[in-house]
């Protein structure tokens, strides 16, 4: 796998040892990542296999974007801001009331894309695969 380009998100925190290990049908890095999550939740003495309580919560969106400041002042105007529409599980973070329309370069349009806070550095728009094809 290629890791070019991230070296500048790299926190030491092994990943990029496990992933460089890591065959195409190696699960070193799913591993790692499972050990780490267990390890944050007080469970490090048991295996990733065998996780215990509390579960993880998994959320899943099939669309949506993250902006920065900039961009919000750019789409919503001055003095805009994320409005809450609900509370997502990750704490702190939220679906906002705002949606977009996102044109690709086909001029094919999707709708109501829906904008999570808070507000971040970096633009960033996550669709789905079937979204991205046509």
């Amino acid at each position: 796998m290629n890791l070019k380009g991230l070296a500048s998100y790299c926190q030491e925190c092994g990943a990029c040892a496990a992933l460089n290990a890591a065959g195409p049908e190696d699960n070193r890095l799913v591993d790692f990542i499972a050990d780490e999550v267990l390890k944050s939740l007080g469970n490090e003495n048991r295996p990733a296999s065998r996780p215990a309580a509390p579960a993880i919560p998994l959320g899943v969106s099939n669309r949506h974007m993250h902006i920065s400041e900039g961009t919000l002042r750019r789409i919503f105007g001055p003095g805009a801001a994320l409005d809450v529409y609900r509370d997502l599980y990750q704490p702190g973070e939220f679906a906002s009331s705002q949606t977009v329309t996102i044109v690709g370069p086909k001029m094919r349009a999707i709708q109501n894309v829906r904008i999570l806070g808070p507000l971040r550095m970096y633009d960033q728009v996550e669709l789905s695969l079937t979204d991205a094809i046509g």
